[in-house]
């Protein structure tokens, strides 16, 4: 079975990076977050994380801006896009 879709709850700690890396793989990917405060504060330091990797060279400023323009990654605080998708 190939992974074309992963639903994250929560953009935490470790659900940003959950969802980044996912994202960065290719993978569609909906973070749901309680609310859009905590959902914000996860997608802020997903953008830093990116950031970081542009300015080590580690990826390209267009691949970063895939996954920051929401194109692979989706952000939602209802339950329902994520239990839907």
């Amino acid at each position: 079975m190939a992974i074309n879709k992963v639903g994250v709850l929560g953009c935490g700690l470790m659900g940003h990076g959950i969802a980044q890396i996912c994202a960065q793989n290719g993978w569609d990917v909906v973070v749901r977050e309680v609310d859009q405060d905590k959902l914000d504060e996860g997608l802020a330091r997903i953008d830093k994380q990116l950031g970081k990797a542009v300015s080590k060279e580690k990826m390209t400023q267009d691949d970063a801006d895939v996954v920051k323009a929401g194109s692979r990654a989706r952000s939602t605080t209802p339950i329902s896009p994520t239990a839907t998708w």
